[in-house]
């Protein structure tokens, strides 16, 4: 029986101090503190004492007193001890889990095969299938448009295509096609450290190659722009008609096209436009990033209906292309 396997990007920097009941080191600093703390305020309660002069009515009251905040002295401390214990420890996983995200995210290829955990059968290869270069313009007529789970259209060609000569058997297995939701929110990148839904998207697209590459440029791009505090759920996109974004697919260009430059903010597009004119850095990250939307747009527009288009207008990566394509001079 195979050893199980553990989720790398789950696994944090706790589960190596650890113990195997699960009490690591914080724990055992809180627990001594409890410790010292029920000490120290036994010994407040065995010393005090009451005025011999005090009627039993006073003295009474007094020790009701004494005892209410002698509860409120002993447990709120506790309390607050292991409330800040439990924090700890959640901060030290987060941490832990967007270090491995980042090493991930900027492995390259090596880090895509991590991500994807083990094989699914014997000898299953570790990339998933890839998108297709950019097609020629689709011929007049209507068109059917697929539901938005549909996987892309590269996976489909490759499932139907005769076998390739010369081909190992053990390299012909596939892996399960990308789906248009998991793009859309893959590229959006997981809201916060608690967000599993989209870091499961995130490691699911990381297996395309071409679409890790789209991700890990994207990660580059925004992670400068955060430099100078451009982050892009600070814009306000206004996403061009679904048909624009389908011309462009269809490697139209130029200012025709300019309703693709969603973002209006003055001060965001001024501050990118200097950083690319300074940072040759950023300048070459710039065009890289542009590459690789574009040759994977391409590919997801041949099996995204017009929701899917608008979805993936409102993302994190749409969004700095919305903003760089225009630095870049893409929509005249």
């Amino acid at each position: 029986m195979p050893a199980e396997q553990t989720d790398p990007l789950r696994h944090t920097a706790l589960d190596a101090s650890a113990s195997p009941a699960g009490i690591g080191r914080a724990e055992r600093v809180a627990l001594a503190m409890t410790i010292v703390w029920l000490g120290i305020a036994g010994a407040l309660w065995f010393s005090g004492t009451t005025p011999p002069d005090a009627t039993e009515e006073v003295q009474s009251v007094q020790m009701g007193l004494m005892q209410l905040m002698a509860l409120v002295a002993v447990f709120l401390p506790i309390a607050l001890i292991w409330v800040a214990t439990f924090t700890m420890r959640q901060i030290r996983a987060l941490r832990a889990e967007a270090v491995q995200l980042r090493r991930a995210l900027d492995g390259g290829g090596a880090s895509a095969d991590l991500l994807q955990g083990p094989p699914q059968g014997p000898g299953a290869p570790s990339g998933a299938a890839s998108y297709p270069p950019r097609a020629a313009a689709p011929a007049d007529g209507p068109t059917q448009t697929p539901p938005a789970s549909a996987p892309y259209p590269g996976a489909v060609r490759r499932a139907g295509a005769p076998a390739q000569p010369a081909v190992a058997p053990e390299d012909s297995a596939q892996t399960e096609p990308l789906s248009l939701s998991v793009f859309i929110q893959a590229v959006n990148f997981p809201d916060d450290a608690n967000d599993r839904e989209g870091f499961q998207a995130l490691r699911q697209a990381l297996r395309d190659p071409t679409v890790a590459k789209l991700i890990r440029s994207a990660q580059d791009v925004l992670n400068l722009l955060s430099q100078d505090g451009l982050y892009m759920d600070d814009l306000t996109p206004q996403p061009a008609p679904p048909a624009v974004w389908r011309r462009y697919a269809t490697g139209e260009r130029g200012a025709d096209l300019a309703e693709l430059g969603g973002i209006q903010e003055e001060a965001a597009l001024e501050l990118a436009q200097q950083r690319m004119e300074d940072d040759t850095i950023f300048r070459d990250a710039i065009h890289h990033f542009l590459r690789q939307f574009d040759r994977t747009f391409a590919g997801f527009e041949k099996s995204a209906n017009d929701q899917d288009l608008e979805d993936l207008a409102q993302t994190r990566t749409a969004r700095a292309f919305m903003l760089l394509g225009q630095v870049a001079g893409n929509f005249g």
